[in-house]
């Protein structure tokens, strides 16, 4: 049987055994942690820079470690949710999926020679068993229809885990965790999980592909294809230290910063109330979609009330604070991941990788403020200061993506079809939302490598 390699134990990387596990092939997934821990998500205090869930102490344990596994400066700024965790960022994941229009879905079509719609059923049933959904009628529901915006509904990506984590106070259903998917896989004897292991280089001698790691047993497998899953920024690094004269040294990363938007209900009846209230968890599952003159903003929104108070700093006795979020809606909102100006800069030297913004902008200009202020105040809305369109740390949020679909020389084969990278790094923009859309793309790939 042949051997293929998985580098990358998230979402991505799961995906692509799901995709290659009943195939007769021999299937190695490398974990830097090991699924068989347990983890629990305790939050210290709440950056108001950052997206709250950050804030978890595992999170930030995993996310120093992150950094400084990759070699980055010390001072960088940057928050990678590619968290070194078995799952990756889908502990951190927010559970909404976009389904990308029909465009986007055309164009990636062209670009990858797929179908991009033949995997939306088949992820649409793991990521959101509690939804059923009819083949062929996959979209994002339009809930409201404004002049120049529309409300629509998430498809919610949901499951009951077992996972301690606060965040979800006495909610039954949590954000889709890849832990079921994984540890169905332990069972199957084609698939042999490696644990504790960080993959260093790659190294490729005429057709026998092997890599350098801390793992010596791994060392010595001679593999017929690896596939790299590492994500958008741990991707081009492996890439540029295994074979440093075929790859750039830097790369542009789809990424613009989160800005908060909060809102407090003037009136006793509102129509975002009945829109925005979810039964079976707190995440959002409705988002805006704001399009002003030539520039789309979109974003999601939530009722306060249904997050715990530790959330937004409050301690859980805090009657005054529990009675005033009933009264507010919250959220954030993204601008278009072309107007990036985020780059990643690798380097050979110790701790000298990093991720640069070229030049500040503003992502939300005063006009387009005043119109989305405008459209929330017809609800019956009005802006919260210092909170409402407050900017937050680059990398707050996951949705970044494109550095090495932007680096126009390579698609996602490398070095005559024996290393493959299928993650969000290889996603072109344009999205804000990526999950779904970089699974459906990964799924459409891996179904077509030949062996």
């Amino acid at each position: 049987m042949k051997k293929v390699l998985i580098v990358g134990c998230g979402i991505s990387g799961i995906t692509v055994a799901d995709t290659l596990i009943n195939r007769k092939l021999k299937i190695y997934l490398v974990d830097t942690a090991n699924i068989k821990e347990n983890k629990e998500f305790n939050y210290n205090n709440i950056n108001s820079k950052n997206s709250p869930k950050l804030s978890s102490s595992l999170y930030q344990e995993k996310n120093k470690l992150f950094l400084e596994n990759y070699n980055f400066k010390k001072k960088t700024n940057f928050f990678a949710t590619s968290t070194l965790i078995s799952g990756g960022s889908a502990n951190f994941w927010g559970g909404s999926l976009e389904i990308p229009s029909k465009k986007f879905q055309k164009n990636l079509n062209k670009k990858f020679k797929i179908n991009l719609s033949q995997s939306f059923n088949y992820l649409i049933k793991i990521l959101c068993p509690n939804q059923k959904i009819k083949r062929g009628e996959i979209d994002n529901k339009i809930l409201f229809y404004g002049k120049k915006f529309k409300i629509k509904k998430f498809y919610q990506a949901l499951s009951k885990n077992n996972f301690v984590d606060k965040w979800y106070d006495k909610n039954r259903y949590k954000s889709f965790s890849v832990e079921k998917t994984f540890k169905k896989f332990l069972k199957r004897k084609n698939f042999f999980y490696i644990p504790n292991t960080v993959v260093k280089k790659i190294s490729l001698n005429h057709s026998i592909a092997k890599v350098i790691s801390n793992n010596k047993k791994l060392n010595n497998i001679a593999f017929d294809k690896i596939i790299i899953s590492c994500g958008s920024i741990a991707s081009p690094i492996l890439l540029k230290k295994s074979f440093p004269d075929k790859f750039p040294n830097e790369y542009r990363l789809n990424h613009t910063p989160m800005v908060k938007i909060a809102y407090f209900n003037f009136t006793f009846i509102s129509k975002l109330k009945t829109i925005l209230y979810n039964t079976l968890t707190n995440l959002p599952h409705a988002f805006l979609d704001i399009k002003i003159k030539r520039k789309r903003y979109l974003g999601s929104l939530v009722l306060a009330k249904q997050y715990p108070n530790f959330l937004f700093g409050f301690g859980t006795y805090n009657i005054f604070f529990s009675w005033i979020k009933k009264f507010l809606i919250v959220g954030n909102l993204f601008a278009n991941q072309n107007y990036s100006k985020s780059y990643l800069k690798i380097s050979n030297s110790l701790f000298k990788n990093e991720i640069k913004v070229k030049k500040n902008r503003v992502f939300i200009d005063k006009f387009s403020k005043k119109i989305i202020n405008k459209i929330l105040f017809s609800f019956g809305y009005l802006p919260v200061p210092i909170i409402n369109f407050s900017k937050t740390y680059l990398g707050t949020d996951s949705h970044y993506t494109s550095t090495l679909y932007n680096f126009k020389k390579y698609n996602y084969s490398f070095f005559k079809n024996k290393i493959y990278v299928l993650d969000g790094s290889i996603l072109p923009p344009g999205l804000y939302y990526t999950t779904f859309t970089t699974l459906a793309l990964i799924r459409e790939l891996a179904k077509k490598i030949k062996f």
